[in-house]
Formats: C-alpha cells, structure tokens, sequence
C-alpha cells in the first residue's frame, strides 16, 4: 500500500497520546537519563498536521540509543537503520503498521545542534501563531502536491524549517 500524506485538523487528544507513550517510554528504557520531548505539527496547537506523534528522545551519547532500541522494541517500535546513511546523528523508529504509523521517534545525542534546532521550532511555531499557520498552509499545499511522495513532501518543507530556524535564532535564547 502506497503511503499518501493526509493532513487532519489539530486534535486536542494529541498532548496527551503522547503524555501516556512518553510514560510508557519512561518506563520501559533500560537508561534512565533520557529526554522524551514532543514535537512536530502535532505538538503546535491548532494546526492540521498528519496524525502521527513525533517524539523527539534525548540521550547523552549514540551509543546509549544503541541500548535503548531493544527496549523500545518491546512496545511495538521498529528501528530503521538506513535512515542513519541521510543523519547519521539520529537513530529513528516507528511505531504502528505501514503507512498507518502513530509514533515516531527521533534520537539525537541531546547536546546536539539537531536536539535543539527541533526544540527551537516547536518553540518558535508555539510562540509565532503567525508562522505556524504560514507553515500549516505551506504543508496542506505540498500535501496536495506531494500526496503519494512522502520523501518529496518532506524535501519540501526543508527551506521553510530552516527558514524558521535562523529566526528563531536570532529572536529565542538557546535552550
């Protein structure tokens, strides 16, 4: 089955999906100094995004990831490690079937400029209403345009994240 990008409007029960898999993350890791974050357009409030959790996991070093995955295993991810050969800095996994996911999660040692520049987003779209329904309406456009081209899709939105990114910058203290 083909993957189709299909944008929902904001759900208010997207905080807490992700509070309970967060709490079962805690739970389950084998190392305990982790950082569960939520971000994408889920975690911005009132924009339409895909309805996929994206959750963003902070550890110290790439090697505790390494540690963590079998754990994450056990409550139904799936580690993806071709994904590594695009950001080797980040270990990725999903969470549901094929082109139905409900999770995914995104690691990234957490002193990292990718650990902060996806925090700096989120924080920058929940501050900016302004910015998050220009990025909102950018994504329902590229939805329309890319709907059958997840990659494409994606590859799209990347100058208007980085975009976002070099403002907040200049606007948001570090994290």
């Amino acid at each position: 089955m083909p993957y189709t990008v299909r944008l929902v409007d904001y759900k208010s029960e997207w905080p807490a999906h992700f509070k309970k898999e967060k709490d079962l993350i805690m739970d389950i890791v084998c190392i305990k100094n982790i950082v569960v974050e939520h971000i994408g357009s889920t975690s911005i409030l009132g924009i339409k995004a895909k309805s996929t959790i994206d959750i963003l996991v902070g550890v110290q070093t790439l090697e505790e990831a390494m540690k963590i995955i079998p754990d994450l295993e056990k409550i139904g991810y799936e580690y993806f490690p071709e994904y590594e050969e695009q950001i080797p800095e980040r270990r990725y996994l999903s969470k549901g079937e094929k082109g139905k996911r409900s999770h995914h999660l995104h690691m990234f040692e957490i002193k990292s400029d990718s650990w902060k520049e996806h925090l700096l987003f989120r924080e920058y779209l929940r501050k900016n209403k302004e910015k998050a329904k220009e990025y909102e309406k950018l994504k329902v456009n590229l939805a329309g345009k890319y709907h059958s081209n997840k990659e494409e899709y994606t590859r799209a939105k990347g100058p208007f994240i980085e975009k976002m990114i070099k403002e907040a910058k200049s606007q948001i203290p570090s994290l």
